[in-house]
């Protein structure tokens, strides 16, 4: 079968392409600036926890590739505690409420 060059992708694909290589964006930055944050976690989940923070921080709301990567090393640091210390789940709410931007909530973990 030959295809057809160059292969034209719609807007949607390319969007798509895009969103599915986020995962693998944020995981490289953390291991190339804060490796330390992934000595105890299996290679092979590396990939999984990141996608499943990423999610999370979305819904939170969090958009920016700055506050996203803040709140992977939050949820690489902080593990469970992300959804169960009180104190940091009013810090997430009020990020939620657009009071202030992860970067800055993370001043007050």
């Amino acid at each position: 079968m030959e295809v057809a060059l160059p292969i034209k992708l719609s807007q949607v694909q390319v969007d798509m392409l895009v969103e599915a290589s986020v995962p693998d964006h944020l995981l490289a930055n953390v291991r190339e600036n804060q490796p330390q944050l992934l000595f105890d976690v299996p290679p092979a989940q590396q990939y999984g926890l990141v996608e499943s923070l990423l999610l999370a921080a979305r819904r939170l709301g969090l958009r920016g590739m700055q506050d996203i990567t803040n709140y992977i090393c939050a949820g690489l640091i902080y593990g469970d505690r992300m959804q169960t210390d009180a104190a940091i789940l009013a810090v997430l709410q009020q990020v939620k409420n657009k009071e202030f931007t992860f970067t800055e909530a993370m001043g007050t973990f």
